[in-house]
Parts: C-alpha cells; sequence; structure tokens
C-alpha cells in the first residue's frame, strides 16, 4: 500500500481497493484533578468512550489514542486522533 499526505488529508493506494482519501482530527482530552497519582481513572475512561461514541456517530473512526501524564502529577490527557474517509 502506498499512501501520500497533502495537510490532513491522507491518500492511500491498494491495488485491490483503489485510492482512499482520510482525514484526521486531533483532540486533547484532559482528565479529572488527581493528588497522588496520574493514573486514569474509571471516570476519566467513561469520559473516554463517551468522547470516541459521540465522533464515531459523526462519522469518525478512532486511529489512535495516548495517555499524557504530567511530571508534576496534577492533571493528564488524552490525545485522540480521529479519522474519516473523504
Amino acid at each position: 500500500m502506498k499512501t501520500e499526505r497533502l495537510g490532513n488529508k491522507v491518500f492511500s493506494k491498494n491495488a485491490e481497493e483503489g485510492i482512499k482519501m482520510y482525514q484526521y482530527k486531533t483532540e486533547i482530552l484532559k482528565v479529572s484533578m488527581k493528588v497522588f497519582s496520574d493514573k486514569a481513572n474509571e471516570k476519566d475512561i467513561a469520559e473516554l468512550d463517551e468522547l470516541i461514541n459521540q465522533r464515531a456517530q459523526e462519522g469518525w473512526e478512532l486511529a489512535t489514542y495516548d495517555y499524557m501524564a504530567t511530571s508534576v502529577q496534577v492533571q493528564g490527557a488524552f490525545v485522540i486522533t480521529f479519522k474519516k474517509q473523504i
């Protein structure tokens, strides 16, 4: 598969499927404040699930996510990237 990037759009070519174009969208979801630990908790995961499901209803597919802990252990965040075929 060959891919090319143009701005926030990616063009993929697969011999069997033809050319696919994707648009990417990245969001930051801050998590609840932490005092002794910077780990995600159940509330944080529920908010992540809610955002993923909301974007899916808008036609976006989860491409990747990561949890960013902070060095001062106060507030971390999820960095979430969605993609949509255009």
